[in-house]
């Protein structure tokens, strides 16, 4: 696997995570639970994304893992 192509995937995969897990989390913190409950009547499918948020965290780690690899791989040559 490139170098580019492992960058691209951990970051579409730690993207996605972000998404999922941590947008709903920060909204409560910052005591904003309404506006989200009316992001999500606009972008249904976060609803989708946060019934998949363990299968979801599991790729973003094994990706973000893969492209730390390719990475220090590349670097040693």
């Amino acid at each position: 696997m490139q170098d580019r192509a492992a960058n691209f995937f951990s970051l579409f995969a730690s993207t996605s995570t972000l998404i999922c897990c941590a947008l709903p989390a920060l909204f409560v913190v910052l005591g904003a639970g309404a506006s989200f409950a009316s992001l999500l009547g606009v972008f249904p499918f976060l609803i989708v994304l946060s019934q998949y948020k363990i299968a979801i965290s599991l790729f973003a780690l094994i990706m973000i893992v893969v492209a730390g690899v390719v990475n220090y791989k590349t670097a040693r040559m």
